[in-house]
């Protein structure tokens, strides 16, 4: 069977027809789309932690796969596996021999979709990757996902008039998709969440657009909180300078740097207590905005709560400071900077 791009996948979706297996690749945003549509289509709306196991190539062995397929169901008739990225590093052809052939003996009632959503360069993991998919072409259905499978414009149109309250003409989608067009899915609708959170009133205007910079010349906003929490003391100030000369605002920088560590935090909490994670957005709106806590899950491990506490003080405390102190905002956000990364 040959590959199926988004818009196919969708027809696919709405048939009858259901697979064993699946093999997701390409855009981020639309690999988690399909996960959820076909997570509805195999269990319904109504499944415990029973019924559906999550892995990624961190918590994956193959003991744990072949256990996992041979659990019965709790409150569905089916059972659904979803498998983020394999550890193609540490695996060799003996394990993905052994993965292969547990694809051949899954129980009657079990489903599995592998999603590759990490990006791999290396030739030798790409041969591996190569031919998991020719085997899954063979016995399930196979997906490459593209930004040109879907009409990106209507997407930020909704997105921005559904999370956001905004307007957004056709005109201003299509330049944001040009503006953006070298980023992901997920990179443009943070751009619009930018846009959308600068401007005051109902509708985008051309004002607000000027948050945009061309992607070649610019630097994106949200790659300051990552340095910041890799400790990267001179990545982190050379980024603060450049988003401060490319015209980002200090009180949006220190917003977005205490937005990531409230859902470090959070993700901190819920980990230590080891309750399941799907609680968070139960209790949060995380809503299309889940790959931010899936990503506060892996950074936690590598820092305590205390200083997460500790470096919600100091950034409040630049906060108050950048709205009250006639101060140069870039000293402010400096020294706040080296506090987080030295605790």
């Amino acid at each position: 069977m040959s590959k199926l791009n988004y818009s196919e996948f969708e027809k696919y979706i709405s048939s009858n027809k259901i697979s064993k297996i699946y093999f997701l690749q390409g855009e981020e945003y639309l690999i988690n789309t399909s996960e959820n549509l076909l997570k509805h289509k195999i269990l319904g709306n109504n499944y415990s932690d029973f019924d559906l196991n999550l892995f990624n190539e961190e918590s994956i062995t193959l003991e744990k796969l072949i256990l996992s397929s041979e659990t019965f169901p709790v409150t569905t008739d089916s059972k659904l596996i979803i498998l983020h990225n394999l550890p193609l590093e540490t695996w060799e052809d003996k394990e993905i021999y052994n993965f292969l052939e547990i694809l051949n003996e899954l129980p009657e009632f079990t489903y599995l979709i592998f999603s590759q959503i990490a990006k791999t360069e290396n030739l030798k993991n790409i041969t591996k990757l190569k031919k998991i998919e020719k085997i899954f072409l063979k016995k399930g259905i196979v997906c490459d996902f593209s930004k040109k499978d879907i009409c990106l414009e209507e997407e930020l149109i909704n997105l921005a008039k559904e999370n956001y309250g905004k307007n957004l003409s056709m005109y201003y989608a299509t330049k944001i998709k040009e503006l953006c067009s070298n980023q992901s899915i997920n990179s443009i609708r943070n751009e619009l969440q930018k846009i959308c959170e600068l401007e005051s009133s109902d509708t985008i205007t051309e004002d607000s657009m000027k948050a945009l910079i061309k992607y070649n010349d610019k630097i994106n906003i949200f790659e300051l909180p990552k340095a910041i929490q890799s400790r990267n003391l001179s990545k982190s100030l050379t980024l603060l300078s450049k988003l401060l000369l490319q015209g980002e605002e200090p009180i949006v920088l220190i917003s977005i740097i205490i937005s990531n560590y409230i859902d470090l935090f959070r993700a901190k909490i819920f980990d230590a207590e080891e309750i399941p994670i799907k609680k968070i957005f139960e209790i949060y709106d995380y809503k299309n905005k889940e790959f931010k806590i899936k990503n506060s899950i892996k950074t936690c491990k590598n820092i305590s709560l205390i200083q997460i506490k500790n470096s919600l003080k100091y950034l409040i405390q630049a906060d108050l400071e950048l709205k009250s102190i006639n101060l140069n905002p870039e000293i402010i956000l400096s020294k706040t900077i080296v506090k987080l990364i030295k605790l």
